[in-house]
């Protein structure tokens, strides 16, 4: 079961960080076109803390699958 959640939520995030990327990109382009966002800067702040909060749960996903090293004596 826990390979079959890999493999659904680790593209679902990454699909999710292109989509971000991508209203970056738009929002670089042309701000102009973006007529519900006023400020430029926090509608790119916001999709960069969307990216944020995607990577760091595929982080976190990655690190449960680590092996627990014995600490150091």
């Amino acid at each position: 079961m826990k390979e079959t959640i890999e493999k659904g939520i680790i593209p679902h995030l990454e699909g999710q960080i292109s989509l971000h990327k991508a209203n970056i990109e738009i929002y670089m382009k042309t701000p102009a076109g973006i007529g519900d966002h006023p400020c430029i800067m926090q509608a790119i702040e916001k999709e960069l803390g969307e990216i944020a909060r995607c990577q760091g749960l595929i982080d976190a996903w990655f690190s449960m699958k680590q092996p627990k090293h014995a600490p150091a004596i």
